[in-house]
C-alpha cells in the first residue's frame, strides 16, 4: 500500500491506497477543483460546507454518468439483437443463394442435355427465358447479401464504439465512486486522517 501527500484546498492530507502516485494526485486535482469552484462562488462557505457541496456535485456527477452507462448498455443490447437477426437473416439469404445456384446448374445441365433434342423454337425461348429470370435472381440474391454484409459490419463498428464509451464511463465511474468515498472519509469527524 503507497502513501501519497495531496494538497486540497490548501490542506495537506496523507492518502494510503494501491492506486499509483500519478491516479491518487489526479483525484485530488479534481476533488480540489471541486471545492475551489464552490467557495470562489460563495466566499462566506465554511470549507466543510464547501465538502459537502463539492461532494454532492460529484455525486451528482456519478448518478448522471451511471444514467448514460444504463442507456449505452441498453443500445449495446438491442444492437446486439440486430446484428444477431441480420446474421440469420444473412445465412437465409446465403441458403437461398446456394440452393438458386444449385437450381440454375440443374437447368443449365438439362439445357444442355436436352437442346439437341430440341427443335421447337418457342420452347427454347421458354427455357432461355427461365434461364434468365433464374440469372436475375441470383444477382438479386447477391446484392441483397453485399447489403447485409455491409450493414452487419456497420453494426459491429457500432458495437465497438459503444464497448469504448462504456469502458470510459466505467472507469469515470470508478473514479468518481473514490472520490466519494475520500470526500466522506475527509469530513467524518471520526475517521483518523493525517493532516
Amino acid at each position: 500500500m503507497k502513501m501519497v501527500t495531496i494538497n486540497i484546498n490548501g490542506i495537506e492530507y496523507n492518502l494510503k491506497g494501491d492506486e499509483s502516485e500519478d491516479y491518487l494526485h489526479k483525484v485530488a486535482s479534481y476533488v480540489d477543483g471541486k471545492i475551489k469552484d464552490i467557495m470562489d462562488n460563495n466566499i462566506k462557505l465554511s470549507t466543510s460546507a464547501a465538502a459537502v457541496l463539492a461532494a454532492l456535485n460529484v455525486a451528482d456527477d456519478m448518478f448522471k454518468k451511471e444514467e448514460i452507462y444504463i442507456e449505452l448498455k441498453k443500445n449495446i443490447s438491442e444492437i446486439k439483437e440486430r446484428e444477431s437477426k441480420l446474421k440469420e437473416n444473412l445465412k437465409t439469404l446465403q441458403q437461398k443463394l446456394q440452393y438458386a445456384k444449385s437450381e440454375n446448374d440443374e437447368l443449365k445441365n438439362n439445357l444442355k442435355e436436352n437442346i439437341k433434342e430440341i427443335n421447337n423454337k418457342d420452347t427454347l425461348n421458354k427455357l432461355e427465358n427461365k434461364l434468365l429470370e433464374l440469372e436475375k435472381s441470383i444477382e438479386d440474391y447477391k446484392n441483397e447479401n453485399q447489403k447485409l454484409n455491409l450493414e452487419n459490419k456497420q453494426m459491429k463498428f457500432e458495437m465497438k464504439s459503444y464497448k469504448y464509451k462504456i469502458i470510459n464511463l466505467q472507469q469515470r465511474l470508478i473514479e468518481n465512486q473514490i472520490d466519494l468515498v475520500k470526500e466522506k472519509k475527509q469530513n467524518h469527524p471520526l475517521l483518523n486522517v493525517e493532516r
